[in-house]
């Protein structure tokens, strides 16, 4: 199994945080925005509104009645979609790095539609499969929402910002009923609130609006997306994921077949206990979202030595153990 639970506890905990997360956000929203909304923001909020109602609501289902793996990829996807066609264009990816612009290029609108729905479904399932541990998901989604929460100030995305601070304060509020041992489990409603969230913030805290002129069809914002950012804050569940998959498809697995091969698993395999395993994901997920501020001016030059003091301190955790990496990374167990 893929979970790390013995004890039956409350699997319902999303209930508590859609009620937190909802509340602070309407709240913050009303006292700091009022009805002074731009495109930008609108399409955001309808979206991350939208998309997390319904991925909440599929997940609860699924705590109460066992929807089933396909049909909730199935529900998901079409959920995805939607979003990807109505609300925002990601027309252009920009790869900048130290602030100097590597490569920048336009997305065809099939391609972005695809490439869209397939990062809200990814990350949100991501995030879900990262539940095994008490504490764990909770707490990797704090350290997220703080990278959003510096991004979106150094793009100037305000409602973002709104967004990343509930987010940061429902995960961390709920980590002190849900860190070892836990008292109560998000479960799927939970996770998947947490994951959907998670994936639309990674865009709309990265993004520029490129012009001032909605879409003459759709009526969707375009985006230019700084793209970096996104994939260096969420590298582990991204590569956490990626690691799971091939191995499943590798051994002629389902990738829907539960199993023991995910980061936290391994970690446990080679002694780790529980809370270690928990603070060393901590510690990884927090050094790859202190690299991503490297692109962050006003911090950047702290944030890189931050982060070379955590990739110091990783390496002698490597030299003393030499097995660690080849056992995290081995695709045949």
């Amino acid at each position: 199994m893929r979970k790390e639970k013995k004890i039956p506890r409350v699997r319902i905990g999303g209930l508590s945080i859609f009620v937190g997360f909802f509340v602070s956000i309407i709240t913050s929203k009303t006292l700091f925005l009022g009805n002074d909304i731009s495109f930008f923001n609108l399409n955001f909020f309808y979206a991350s509104s939208l998309i997390g109602i319904t991925f909440f609501i599929l997940g609860l289902y699924d705590d109460i009645f066992q929807l089933g793996p396909i049909k909730r990829l199935i529900f998901q996807f079409i959920l995805a979609i939607i979003i990807s066609i109505y609300f925002f264009n990601i027309s252009l990816i920009n790869i900048s790095f130290l602030n100097f612009q590597v490569l920048s290029f336009y997305l065809n609108p099939l391609i972005n539609i695809l490439l869209t729905f397939l990062w809200l479904v990814g990350i949100t399932n991501a995030i879900n499969w990262l539940d095994g541990l008490d504490g764990l998901a909770a707490g990797l989604v704090s350290i997220f929402s703080i990278g959003f929460m510096v991004v979106s100030l150094n793009f100037g995305n305000i409602l973002p910002f709104i967004y990343s601070t509930a987010l940061f304060g429902t995960s961390i509020s709920f980590l002190k009923f849900n860190n070892f041992p836990a008292k109560i489990f998000m479960g799927d409603s939970g996770s998947y609130l947490f994951g959907v969230n998670v994936a639309i913030l990674a865009i709309f805290s990265s993004s520029n609006q490129i012009n001032l002129i909605e879409d003459s069809f759709f009526g969707r914002v375009n985006l230019e997306l700084n793209v970096l950012f996104p994939l260096l804050i969420l590298f582990i569940p991204l590569m956490d994921m990626i690691l799971v998959i091939s191995r499943r498809l590798l051994k002629g697995k389902s990738i829907f077949f539960p199993d023991r091969s995910h980061l936290h698993h391994r970690l446990m395999k080679l002694g780790f206990n529980e809370q270690k395993t928990v603070f060393a994901i901590y510690c990884l997920a927090s050094a790859t979202t202190l690299f991503s501020f490297t692109n962050v001016n006003f911090i950047s030059v702290i944030s890189f030595l931050l982060f070379l003091f955590v990739l110091i301190k990783g390496i002698k955790q490597i030299y003393k153990n030499p097995k660690l990496l080849k056992h995290l990374f081995n695709f045949e167990e």
